[in-house]
């Protein structure tokens, strides 16, 4: 996904765009896009890092949003079990 030159000696050099994607695939990264969703998404990020509108990535990122939303409902219906659990030894402990 970087593009850096190389220098006679063999070294590579980042210029200040490899530097920006870098930082903007470390934010897709935290934001839990996957390695082939940031491939997609790049092209489409802005020197600030945010994403300008980018119709051919929309559908992907749909995808993405229902996954991401079906997680954080299994999340939360675990938090709740936990919780459920949680109040049931209280219950016993103080009985």
């Amino acid at each position: 996904m970087l593009t850096p030159t190389r220098r006679d000696n063999g070294y590579r050099d980042y210029g200040v765009e490899e530097v920006l994607a870098a930082r903007q695939i470390v934010a897709l990264s935290h934001a839990g896009f996957p390695l082939s969703l940031i491939r997609t998404v790049l092209p489409c990020a802005t020197e600030s890092g945010a994403l300008r509108a980018c119709p051919s990535v929309a559908p992907e990122l749909r995808r993405r949003l229902r996954d991401v939303e079906e997680q954080i409902d299994m999340l939360a219906s675990g938090a709740e079990v936990i919780r459920s659990f949680l109040d049931n030894l209280q219950d016993v402990a103080s009985a």
